[in-house]
């Protein structure tokens, strides 16, 4: 019953203050069964089985075979349309797929109306770009792609202030509408639209709200804690060229780490280090991280003794704002890349770090147009280069086939 007996300290009454949920219209934990733990208003299960969640847990979320299988109201959970949040934990099982995440109202592919989330490629055809339907109205594509399959990940369409918006993660995607849907008249229906679109994966935790959730509580929503802990805070100062990281916690029950996670998109995380449970105040730093970085995005992974975790929501770092970006050509690249770089100075420093951020070649370059680097000798993958002559510093990235 792990979900049911978090509702009230994770739903209800958050434990981060300054990011409290209010109460959704309909919460689908799929904790065994696809009951509404909110409203009431059932779900009926066509086809979709039981599997396990992304912690782990059996029988603690849906899996829908991308052919027939979906689940089913038998009314309206909101008629919403100026004021709407949907949210889901979703894991897609394939990548080329035209499939439907969570639909509230009507929609056969010719007529409909409310509103949907699902995958394809951002128009009427199979894709792994994440978007949105107003149906009866319009596609969009939220211009943000899942880019693995079989992972899990956190996904969020809200309409505030006439705005239509699209997280993955807790991060927004820069894709905005202010295309108005039709008002919903159907039933919910997750995993599939009316007969048409059927999603391949799991999904777990549909959460359907008649408010317009802030971006903070995206971001709490997408990393909310499932274990016993009060995460009191979650901070990072810049302090030269170093990310300082720090939080606070209460109420430690059967912690054993603290593992802290770096992203430079917001969706994939690498783990930079762990710090061992106790003090209850916490601090980690991510050292040289500004020298080759213009935004990072950090994340807590708590882990407790017996093997469950939880994260934090998403801290978005920006540094060196006034830095410009370089461009670095060609890209990808195989034996050299190439960069231009205005300067008055005869020789050019070039720095190189790898994807973890850590640096690996410091060379001197002579300034000519284009200048020219040498990497026949890295092993694949993606790097990042900072070019200063001592007043001006550019940052750029390319890919080493």
């Amino acid at each position: 019953m792990k979900k049911l007996l978090l509702i009230s300290s994770i739903i209800f009454s958050c434990l981060c203050a300054s990011a409290q949920l209010p109460k959704p219209v309909a919460y689908y934990p799929f904790d065994g069964d696809a009951k509404d733990v909110v409203g009431g208003i059932d779900g009926v299960v066509n086809g979709a089985k039981l599997n396990k969640d992304r912690l782990g847990n059996k029988e603690a979320a849906y899996y829908f075979n991308g052919a027939d299988s979906y689940i089913i109201t038998d009314k309206e959970v909101t008629d919403a349309i100026n004021e709407w949040t949907m949210t889901a934990w979703v894991r897609p099982e394939s990548l080329d797929q035209l499939g439907t995440i969570v639909m509230n109202g009507y929609d056969d592919d010719k007529t409909g109306n409310g509103y949907a989330m699902i995958i394809g490629d951002g128009k009427t055809g199979t894709g792994n770009v994440f978007g949105g339907i107003l149906c009866g109205v319009e596609p969009q594509s939220s211009e943000t792609k899942f880019d693995k399959q079989d992972i899990w990940y956190h996904v969020a369409m809200v309409r505030e202030a006439g705005i239509v918006k699209y997280y993955i993660n807790g991060i927004q995607t820069k894709f905005e509408s202010k295309t108005e849907p039709l008002v919903p008249s159907g039933n919910l229906v997750i995993g599939s639209s009316t007969g048409i679109r059927f999603w391949q994966g799991d999904i777990d935790e549909v959460k359907i709200f008649d408010v317009a959730l802030s971006s903070d509580q995206i971001l709490f929503d997408a990393g909310g804690s499932t274990l016993p802990l009060h995460l009191l805070s979650f901070t990072g100062n810049k302090q030269n060229n170093d990310a300082v990281l720090q939080w606070r916690t209460d109420n430690e029950i059967n912690m054993s780490n603290y593992e802290v996670q770096r992203s430079e998109d917001g969706t994939n995380f690498i783990s930079i280090g762990s710090v061992v449970a106790g003090s209850n105040n916490y601090s980690l730093m991510d050292r040289n991280i500004a020298d080759s970085r213009a935004i990072v995005y950090y994340r807590l992974k708590s882990n407790d003794i017996d093997g469950h975790f939880s994260y934090s929501p998403v801290l978005r770092m920006v540094f060196n704002g006034n830095i410009k970006h370089l461009n670095v050509y060609p890209n990808p690249a195989a034996e050299y890349v190439q960069f231009d770089f205005t300067s008055k100075r005869q020789n050019i420093s070039v720095v190189l770090f790898n994807s973890a951020g850590k640096q690996i070649m410091q060379t001197v370059l002579p300034n000519q147009a284009p200048m020219q680097l040498n990497i026949n000798r890295l092993p694949a993958g993606k790097y990042y280069v900072k070019i200063s002559d001592g007043e001006r510093t550019e940052n750029g990235n390319f890919i080493k086939q």
